[in-house]
């Protein structure tokens, strides 16, 4: 007789999560009304059609005609394409990390319009192609989950494991960004994070070549996806060595032991990245070039500030878990130094950088969308302070949950008003946020208060 296999409560909810995004994101019919390759979206997506349909990954002669018909640039003609005088080509500010990632089901819908399908244009645009980047999205997303969570349970008991999961994927602005506004960098980022603590975990407990190949390629891919991203890396330079299997805390000596693993890692890495460098050659005539031309970093007037608690954006503001996150490093310092230590390393660094942009707010958004990715390393805070929590009296038990419910309740609202208009993505004010705080529809009342 067959054992029977008893599912986890965090397999649950990711089977939950699953089921209820998909059909949050199926129901919006986003991809009928041409709305998800439109402007950042199809940047990272048009690498596909250039290549492997149109054959014109430089002069993209064709996107006149596909800008006429779906409107991809919006009201902005040829949005985020630079013209290169000295190649005569057309550079694409956007790297091509995120089409890698859409390249699957892009390449099995183009099989389907062009055989299959033969009243639908197989041009690369057409609804079905828009429904893919949709399900890659949220294939991205679920992939995120079940590799954070593999993580975890290296350190934390399923219990929490189960709350860290929930309050990341219902909790924060990661549940607006795989229900819609798909098609962005920002999900597939918080997979690429999820697997570079896991392999930089594993490989650390237990040297092995083939966790270097995958640590190596998959840091290479965050290169590509979002080059400021790369900082991630603070996590395997920092990561704690697990002396017991081991016999040493010597960094630069355990380094140099497995320096036949770290020759990988940084071949498989540079690997990844020269897609990219070929791609600058070709069209701009340099292996390095900064694409997003007259845009940049304010690096001596940084943002943090604004970017954290400004109502017009802040991270605190719209996603109240992540500062239960941060808060977390306190018991993470208590229960694990080690492991503390490239957390708050990578945080600092990345906060700085990410609003150091010159546009901190990042456009039309839910929340501070470049902060999405690094849920995947908040989610080791945030559940060291659900341990911490869950080992307290029953009064601070009961606190917790409230805190946690209350805020995944927040979120969830907060994303349907944000799907219907009433928080809008950009120009918010703090009079007008606390006016629509409780209200599905604003009133014309309201909209005084907002920031036109």
């Amino acid at each position: 007789m067959f054992m029977k296999r008893k599912i986890s409560g965090s397999t649950i909810v990711i089977i939950l999560f699953s089921v209820v995004c998909y059909l949050q994101a199926t129901s919006s019919h986003r991809w009928v009304r041409n709305e998800v390759l439109k402007y950042d979206p199809s940047g990272y997506y048009l690498f596909l059609p250039a290549t492997f349909i149109y054959h014109d990954l430089g002069k993209l002669a064709f996107y006149a005609h596909i800008d006429s018909v779906y409107k991809p640039s919006g009201e902005i003609h040829n949005y985020a394409l630079y013209e290169q005088e000295s190649t005569q080509k057309r550079s694409n500010k956007y790297a091509i990390g995120t089409a890698i990632g859409e390249l699957p089901l892009f390449l099995i819908t183009h099989f389907v319009c062009t055989y299959f399908l033969k009243n639908t244009p197989a041009d690369g645009y057409s609804e079905p192609y828009q429904f893919a980047v949709a399900m890659s999205n949220l294939i991205w997303s679920i992939g995120g989950l079940v590799v954070l969570c593999a993580f975890l349970k290296k350190y934390f008991n399923d219990k929490v494991v189960i709350i860290t999961l929930l309050m990341i994927g219902f909790g924060t602005n990661f549940y607006c960004y795989t229900i819609t506004d798909q098609g962005m960098s920002h999900n597939l980022a918080f997979l690429l994070f999820s697997c570079i603590l896991y392999f930089t975990e594993r490989w650390y407990n237990a040297p092995k070549s083939k966790y270097a190949v995958f640590l190596g390629l998959f840091l290479g891919w965050v290169a590509i996806t979002r080059p400021v991203d790369f900082i991630v890396v603070l996590i395997p330079l920092f990561w704690p060595i697990n002396s017991k299997n081991l016999h040493t805390t010597n960094r630069l000596k355990f380094w140099w032991q497995h320096k036949k693993d770290l020759t990988i890692c940084l071949i498989a890495c540079t690997f990844v990245v020269c897609f990219q460098l070929a791609y600058w050659k070709y069209t701009t005539g340099h292996f390095l070039h900064f694409s997003y031309e007259e845009e940049g970093f304010n690096f001596n007037n940084p943002q943090v500030l604004n970017g954290l608690f400004s109502f017009r954006k802040g991270w605190f503001i719209y996603t109240p878990i992540a500062l239960l996150g941060c808060l977390g490093i306190l018991p993470l310092f208590q229960q694990n130094k080690k492991m503390a230590l490239p957390v708050i390393l990578f945080f600092i660094c990345f906060i700085y950088i990410i609003y150091s942009w010159w546009l901190w707010w990042y456009g039309w958004s839910f929340g501070s969308r470049p902060m999405i990715e690094s849920y995947a390393i908040l989610a080791i805070p945030l559940a060291s302070l659900i341990y911490w929590f869950v080992q307290k009296k029953p009064f601070l038990i009961s606190l917790g949950i409230g805190l946690g419910l209350f805020f995944i309740w927040l979120n969830i609202y907060q994303t349907e008003q944000y799907c219907v208009g009433t928080i809008q993505g950009d120009k918010m004010t703090k009079e007008f946020y606390w006016r629509v705080w409780n209200k599905m529809h604003a009133s014309p009342e309201d909209w005084k208060y907002y920031n036109k």
